[in-house]
């Protein structure tokens, strides 16, 4: 039997090194290797799909980029969170491939118009859980601080538990400016305007319940401006950039001008001692609290406006738990009546200029009941 040329180690270390040179293009040309490997248009690119189904193109809510952010979202501060902008790099790759590969401008504003959709749903998904967040620690913060009877987590639902543990929105709020379709968004900026106008609005949804209730609202609105105030001060540790808080409250309370000789708080606390506490209401001296009597003819409650709907539960106290435990604790304080506690509540929220304000208007008024 002839033997064969080559010996059988030297045919093994040839084939181990074919099996290696098979790679050698790819290594030398590493940079598009890499570009190739890291491409992830595909996600985007569907045309074949799309004349399977015989349609123009697909809805926003099929796009794969959608449907992995929105996974995302659905979470809420969930571990996935600081991954939540890494499936737009998909536009950014399918950009590219429109561009210099098909070379078609039509695709490629189909791919920015498509983007800009999504962004903007993100950012709106997203302040909205980042301000949920911040407001519901908050009020979990404030209210084991007041409620005596506070047992932990254990006394708040899961919701509340989630959004006292890891703040996983960390890594999404540390980042300054995201680039995609080859611009530079300022990231951060965006989300600080939804965060000024979530915190205006929810001032402003708090003034607004004051103004249709009776003056032992207050109360309410004492505890609304403190959690406000923290939530303000949770957020500026990630958004430095964030409006001042009490420019935030001058734009709600309508004094922000050196003309505002009044405010949306100071006129309530008018009308409510003027046409309701003074004369619906009588004063045991006993409790030493004013105690609204039994309805009469002579002790009509003054017309108000509608009490605001709560459409979401976070413009309060976050959660619908917590603005349930709040509620009744602010029941428990009031006792039917105005006393103490509401006097020093209406000191705090109408501040020195306001409490000057409303004590100059009351003397007047009683100036003109003697005459």
């Amino acid at each position: 039997m002839q033997e064969p040329d080559l010996p059988k180690d030297v045919v093994k270390e040839m084939k181990a090194f074919v099996s290696r040179s098979s790679l050698f293009p790819y290594l030398l040309r590493l940079p598009a290797t890499l570009t190739s490997l890291s491409d992830v248009s595909y996600f985007w690119m569907r045309e074949f799909y799309l004349e399977l189904c015989m349609r123009v193109q697909f809805p926003v809510s099929m796009s794969m980029p959608w449907i992995l952010t929105e996974h995302v979202l659905l979470q809420d501060n969930s571990l996935l969170m600081p991954l939540l902008l890494a499936p737009l790099d998909c536009y950014n790759d399918a950009a590219m491939a429109s561009l210099h590969v098909h070379r078609q401008q039509f695709l490629f504003t189909e791919i920015e118009a498509e983007l800009n959709l999504i962004f903007d749903n993100i950012l709106f998904t997203l302040s909205d859980q980042v301000f949920k967040h911040f407001k519901t620690r908050a009020a979990v913060s404030l209210l084991q601080q007041t409620s005596a009877d506070a047992d932990g987590e254990n006394a708040y639902d899961a919701e509340v538990r989630q959004a006292t543990g890891k703040n996983n929105f960390a890594p999404l709020l540390s980042m300054q400016r995201l680039a995609l379709l080859g611009r530079s968004l300022p990231f951060a900026r965006l989300l600080t305007q939804r965060m000024n106008i979530k915190l205006a609005e929810s001032l402003d949804f708090a003034i607004r319940r004051f103004e249709a209730r009776d003056l032992g609202a207050v109360l309410e609105l004492q505890r609304a401006l403190r959690v406000c105030r923290l939530t303000h001060d949770l957020i500026s540790e990630h958004l430095p950039d964030i409006d001042p808080f009490e420019q935030l409250l001058a734009y709600s309370n309508h004094s922000i001008t050196f003309l505002s000789f009044s405010t949306r708080i100071l006129d309530a606390a008018k009308e409510g001692v003027k046409a309701d506490l003074l004369p619906n209401y009588a004063y045991r001296a006993d409790g030493h609290l004013f105690q609204r009597p039994l309805t009469m003819s002579f002790t009509q409650e003054p017309e108000r406006d509608p009490l605001p709907k709560l459409r979401n539960q976070h413009m309060l106290f976050g959660t619908k738990q917590l603005n349930a435990e709040y509620q009744l604790l602010v029941a428990r304080q009031t006792q039917g009546g105005f006393g103490p506690i509401h006097a020093e509540a209406l000191v705090e929220v109408l501040g020195e200029g306001g409490l000057n304000a409303l004590l100059h208007d009351l003397s007047s008024h009683m100036d003109e009941l003697i005459e």
